[in-house]
């Protein structure tokens, strides 16, 4: 048996909060195999933690907790479904995705594997860049999915939070909506919590559909001539009617900021940019 770190060595251990760096636990009996993927993972940037004996393979899963696991399906005494098994059915260890590297390129062998659970299938011999490839890919399937809110499938706490440092990071500007139910909990202790969790389904959908309907592009907010110049484009055929849409929407604008007593335009505004306010739904 070989592990090629020792388990349990606190001070040994990689230090992932701070670098930053994926932890990938690979298991395979041939060692040769274990040296070539380890020096294609870490030229990737990975932490490696190898282990040649199928045995111990859960309880280097328990010590290290890695980001992925690469399992071999043939390991002497035990096989990587065992393995697998023991991993699902352990709490600390049934979340972290297990990619399946082996010899055996069958397609009854891939589908078999994938349906009982396995997050990807990568034959021997590999392509190291396709394998680098695989791992991210199901990383980031793994990290998205449990980011996501179990009762309405959005985005949740890690997501959201993980959304806004990277635009943060690349100066972008945006919003953050954070909408809030008044009375909510009143709500659930009178119908109770199914009626309230449906409460909370309903205003996912109208968030979704609100989006859908006004969706536009990443680098500015899509104005209402936009659309009648976007609807001209593909109808040049209605353009009148398109246009007469557009001015009789201006109309009613008009009407509303009268009501409010504003009147058209905001004092000191010039006509262009009372249009450009109206364009932009303010």
């Amino acid at each position: 048996m070989t592990i090629a770190r020792k388990l349990g060595s606190a001070s040994q251990r990689p230090q992932s909060a701070l670098t930053h760096r994926e932890i990938a636990l690979i298991v395979d009996d041939d060692e040769q195999v274990l040296r070539l993927v380890k020096r294609v993972l870490e030229r990737a940037g990975f932490e490696c933690v190898t282990v040649n004996d199928g045995r111990v393979a859960h309880d280097a899963a328990v010590e290290w907790r890695p980001d992925i696991i690469l399992l071999d399906l043939m390991l002497g005494d035990t096989t990587g479904d065992q393995i697998m098994a023991e991993l699902r059915e352990d709490f600390r260890t049934r979340l972290i995705p297990v990619v399946f590297l082996t010899v055996r390129d069958s397609l009854k062998d891939k589908v078999e594997h994938l349906l009982s659970g396995a997050d990807d299938y990568v034959t021997k011999p590999f392509i190291p860049e396709e394998l680098v490839a695989r791992l991210r890919a199901v990383m980031t399937r793994s990290t998205t999915a449990r980011g996501l809110s179990p009762l309405t499938g959005m985005s949740g706490n890690s997501d959201i939070l993980r959304e806004i440092s990277r635009r943060l990071a690349q100066h972008e500007r945006f919003a953050v909506l954070y909408p809030d139910i008044d009375s909510f909990k009143s709500y659930n202790d009178h119908y109770g919590f199914l009626r309230g969790d449906d409460v909370i389904k309903t205003l996912a959908t109208i968030i979704l559909e609100v989006l859908e309907e006004n969706h536009s592009s990443p680098q500015r907010p899509r104005s209402r001539l936009d659309r009648v110049r976007g609807a001209q484009r593909q109808h040049p055929q209605d353009a009148g009617g398109v246009c007469f849409d557009w001015h009789s929407d201006r109309r009613a604008w008009q009407l509303r900021q009268r009501r409010r007593g504003r009147g058209p335009r905001v004092r000191g505004e010039g006509r262009r940019q009372a249009d450009a306010r109206f364009e932009m739904g303010a």
